[in-house]
């Protein structure tokens, strides 16, 4: 039987042997469900607070206000 992190890991093993990969401007792969859905169900209900602005000054301040930053690309019924 295959443990979760081995299940994970041969997910995201085919993931990045479908990937696309482009040379411009630098050498990077472009990756589509890396995750197996109900790990990135997981991960998305992980509470998070929005990052602190109290750093920023001047004119970029208002555009941060408020803003949460996140790497993920949330698949459509997620």
């Amino acid at each position: 039987m295959m443990g979760p992190a081995q299940a994970i890991a041969n997910h995201f093993g085919r993931s990045l042997s479908g990937s696309t990969v482009y040379q411009q401007p630098f050498r990077h792969w472009v990756l589509t469900e890396t995750l197996p859905a109900d790990v990135l169900a997981s991960i998305v209900r992980i509470p998070a607070e929005v990052p602190s602005t109290n750093a920023l000054e001047g004119s970029q301040r208002s555009e941060f206000e408020g803003r949460f930053f996140s790497h993920l690309a949330i698949a459509p019924g997620i």
